[in-house]
């Protein structure tokens, strides 16, 4: 099982350096949701949380609003509230498919 874990978070960091141009210094997992996997992502440019959405029936619904709860936090950050800041993927998209 560890092993899997290992490889599962090694993808991970792949992942950030492909499509964010992040170089992961460290991946803390947090404790998992009903929908899916959450990380706090360490890089030497921030502290960042990545969800993982799985293939639950209550994932699946959750997926079909990630635009309206990604684009309504990218619009309040003109307000400078304590949110969550969305960042853009290489591709300037708010949300990539991570296989």
């Amino acid at each position: 099982m560890l092993i899997k874990q290992i490889m599962d978070q090694i993808k991970i960091i792949q992942f950030f350096q492909e499509n964010y141009n992040l170089f992961v210094e460290k991946l803390i997992e947090i404790q998992s949701g009903m929908v899916g996997d959450s990380f706090l992502v360490i890089s030497k440019d921030g502290k960042y949380f990545l969800k993982i959405y799985g293939t639950s029936r209550l994932a699946e619904i959750s997926k079909k609003n990630i635009d309206f709860y990604t684009k309504s936090l990218k619009s309040l950050e003109k307000y400078h509230l304590k949110i969550p800041r969305i960042i853009s993927n290489n591709k300037n998209n708010l949300v990539s498919d991570f296989f």
